[in-house]
């Protein structure tokens, strides 16, 4: 448990030495922040927060690997599959944020770089939606084509949105 909260520390760290981009909660986006924060309403707080947690960590693990840390590093730092698996009922949203941050460590690794903004929106979308039981792309090597079409979107708004209509969110 330690190593994860270690990780996590270190992943937020690096996080936020980089620039992130976000989107406007300006007047023109409230409607769309509404539907959002009414389709939250009815998860836990902390189940939320992971999600957005594991998104700065797909941030954090694509700067890492653009810096060339290697992927085993990372995965050392991590609990085993094993471990994580073995965690009590009441550690749901560890063992959840745990065996994503493998997750996330093999897709940046095992396939062609996307666009941070891109795989982190996708990753936290994901997530969101496995916690309310909704359908996820089953494949990511079918999900990582699509995501590879959202990097010619011209804004990263537009971007962020095709990453989470990947992740199965409907415009």
């Amino acid at each position: 448990m330690k190593y994860l909260i270690l990780l996590l520390a270190i992943f937020a760290l690096i996080s936020c030495s980089t620039n992130g981009n976000k989107v406007s909660s300006g007047a023109k986006n409230e409607k769309q922040i509404d539907k959002a924060d009414s389709l939250l309403s009815d998860l836990a707080p902390e189940k939320v927060k992971a999600c957005l947690s594991l998104a700065s960590m797909a941030r954090s693990a694509i700067f890492n690997r653009k810096k060339g840390v290697s992927k085993e590093s990372l995965l050392a730092a991590l609990p085993t599959k094993e471990q994580i698996n073995s965690y009590p009922k009441d550690m749901d949203v560890q063992k959840m944020m745990g065996l994503t941050m493998h997750e996330i460590v093999n897709e940046v690794y095992n396939y062609q770089p996307l666009k941070s903004e891109i795989y982190s929106s996708y990753t936290a979308e994901v997530c969101l939606r496995k916690l309310k039981n909704m359908a996820v792309p089953e494949n990511f090597t079918e999900a990582h084509k699509e995501l590879q079409e959202c990097e010619a979107e011209e804004t990263g708004k537009k971007r962020i949105l095709c990453a989470m209509a990947v992740a199965g969110s409907k415009p």
